[in-house]
């Protein structure tokens, strides 16, 4: 197992570079038993394009605020998500009705 770090802090950039070179980590897939693996050794033997530091930093800048965006929203689906996994049996069984839910929900948010 491996795991990549952004060093300067180009967490953006990483991400999407290696969405973008997704297809060459699909090999790796196969070699695990519950999910794919990869060593150092692979990692360092994957070949991957390296723009100028300027280019980098200007695609980081423009993608790490659409970032923060995203990780803003799933957190708060996950939040929705419990939410409804609470309520939606009881109401299914008619323990609680319509009207005691918005208050529960409205007090959760």
């Amino acid at each position: 197992m491996a795991a990549l770090h952004a060093t300067d802090g180009l967490d953006s950039f990483l991400y999407c570079l290696l969405q973008a070179t997704s297809d060459g980590w699909e090999k790796f897939n196969a070699e695990g038993t519950v999910f794919g693996s990869v060593s150092k050794r692979d990692v360092h033997g994957f070949t991957v394009l390296h723009p100028p530091d300027e280019v980098m930093d200007s695609f980081n800048r423009l993608a790490q605020p659409m970032d923060a965006v995203i990780e803003v929203y799933d957190r708060e689906a996950g939040t929705l998500g419990e939410i409804r996994d609470v309520l939606l049996p009881k109401l299914l069984s008619g323990e609680i009705r319509v009207e005691e839910t918005e208050k529960i929900a409205g007090a959760a948010l």
